[in-house]
C-alpha cells in the first residue's frame, strides 16, 4: 500500500514533528470519514497500549470515545 504523492509531500513539508502528527491525524479523520459515510458498520483502531491518539480521532469524528469503548464488539 502505497500513501497518497499529496501526504507524503505534506509530510515531508512539516515545519515540525507537532506538524507532521496534525498532518497524518487530519488525513486519518478524512479517511475515517469517508468510510463511514461509504457505509462501513465501524471503524477499528490498533492503539498499542496508547489510545491518546484514537481519542482525538475519535473526538473530530465527533463521536463519544467514552460511548465508543462501551459498545464493545459493536459496531460505533
Amino acid at each position: 500500500l502505497v500513501p497518497p504523492q499529496w501526504l507524503g509531500e505534506q509530510l515531508e513539508d512539516a515545519r515540525s514533528p507537532e506538524h507532521a502528527r496534525d498532518i497524518g491525524l487530519t488525513a486519518t479523520v478524512e479517511l475515517a470519514q469517508r468510510v463511514l459515510d461509504a457505509g462501513a458498520p465501524g471503524l477499528h483502531f490498533y492503539t498499542f497500549n496508547d489510545p491518546r491518539t484514537t481519542v482525538e480521532v475519535l473526538d473530530r469524528l465527533g463521536i463519544d470515545a467514552m460511548a465508543a469503548s462501551a459498545v464493545g464488539h459493536e459496531a460505533v
